[in-house]
């Protein structure tokens, strides 16, 4: 400001005239001949600036990236030939075969590898059920594992909580395509459907996916422990259902959340007896003891000291075994049959998961495979028998001990 009063008052009005700070003794080094140049290089639409500095210096011209692309960008304007030409039009977007136009008629199921964890000791997976019409989050869980056990427990709490859906839409992974998995879809009535191969756009759940990567990724990477893990997994499937949802924006401002949308309809219910019944084969209903083991087939496994005495769920399908409580993975072992393919010759390699119902009662050591003893085999009783006498025969009673004693005192 002082430089422009000094001005003034030297040169009146011809100071305020914006002037170049560029210093006169500079020597320009953008020419015409550079500029033609450039402009003959430049037809080759994907070059860029820093490619196109690179050219001319290779031919002795030593000019900025920046100078560049700003010499780019004023050809561009003034030659039509140098822009590049318009895009082809978009095609129409192809219609999504599994579209709902109802609540729980499509469900969305698929298995997501979270590998930003930092938890370590093997990889981690999050398993989710959406509803189509209203991409409300159904059930979701996360686990070590990707399992038909994983799966059927989350189903299981599905349709539990909700109801059963019309059909269910899953990718060809193995554990949707288990014979026990159809088995159950006969049982409820759902019918299967499974996306074109290397098509997962027509799988509502993908995009879902990309909302939970943009969401939660950075909760999931920095949590420490299994119990942060399984809390920014939770916050994540709250603020999911309760925000406002992109596919609901032109609905009035009442209904923009998938919870708002599917509100209180449910798919077909199914009575808990009924559920039980169709999941026998693999779920299994049994009571822990006050150490926190439960007695199954012949053996005693431990699953969560601090659930004594509570109902605890095992699922068993092939050579897994699972033990959960309020569907949540507690403990899960390896198995191995005998002959009979029913009993257990072999209980191995335990996992106990962290969960929220530990004991708060600190232990003296902590429980280790190897030493300690998380799944022992029962000995075998062996039955008693009620020995029967054989050939006896009673006597009669005398009559005269039946008669009332006489008073001696009289």
């Amino acid at each position: 400001m002082s430089l422009l009063l000094k001005r003034f008052t030297s040169e009146d009005l011809a100071a305020l005239r914006p002037r170049s700070r560029r210093p006169r003794h500079r020597v320009r080094k953008v020419t015409v001949a550079i500029i033609q140049r450039i402009r003959s290089l430049q037809h080759n639409h994907r070059l860029g600036a820093w490619r196109m500095a690179a050219a001319l210096k290779q031919e002795g011209i030593r000019i900025s990236p920046r100078t560049c692309g700003l010499i780019m960008a004023k050809n561009k304007t003034l030659y039509a030939e140098l822009r590049p030409p318009d895009p082809p039009p978009a095609a129409d977007p192809k219609p999504m075969p599994f579209a709902a136009i109802r609540p729980h008629q499509f469900w969305s199921i698929d298995i997501r590898y979270l590998d930003m964890h930092q938890l370590g000791g093997g990889n981690i997976y999050c398993l989710t059920i959406l509803d189509n019409y209203s991409r409300a989050v159904i059930a979701s869980c996360v686990s070590r594992s990707q399992d038909l056990t994983m799966y059927l427990l989350v189903l299981f709490a599905a349709i539990r909580n909700h109801g059963a859906p019309e059909a269910i839409v899953t990718d060809g992974g193995s554990i949707f395509r288990a014979n026990q998995a159809q088995n159950i879809y006969r049982a409820l009535g759902i019918t299967k459907h499974q996306i074109a191969k290397k098509q997962p756009w027509q799988n509502y759940i993908e995009t879902t996916f990309n909302i939970q990567r943009r969401m939660t990724d950075v909760s999931f990477e920095t949590a420490t422990t299994w119990e942060a893990l399984l809390d920014a997994h939770a916050v994540w499937v709250a603020n999911y259902n309760y925000q406002d949802h992109w596919a609901h924006r032109q609905r009035s401002a009442a209904y923009r959340s998938p919870v708002e949308v599917l509100r209180w309809i449910r798919g077909r219910p199914f009575a808990d007896a009924d559920l039980r019944f169709v999941f026998y084969s693999t779920r299994f209903q049994r009571r822990l003891n006050r150490f926190g083991y439960v007695q199954f087939r012949s053996w005693r496994i431990y699953a969560e000291e601090g659930l004594a005495n509570h109902a605890v769920t095992l699922w068993l399908y092939r050579d897994h075994l699972t033990i959960s409580y309020d569907d949540l993975v507690v403990a899960q072992y390896q198995v191995r049959y005998q002959p009979d393919q029913h009993h257990f010759t072999q209980i191995t390699d335990p996992a106990l998961y962290p969960t929220p119902h530990q004991s708060p009662q600190m232990t003296f050591w902590e429980r280790q495979a190897g030493w300690w003893n998380l799944a022992q085999r029962l000995a075998l009783l062996p039955i008693r028998r009620i020995r029967q006498t054989v050939g006896g025969e009673q006597l009669p009673i005398d009559p005269s001990l039946l008669e009332a004693p006489q008073d001696t005192a009289a």
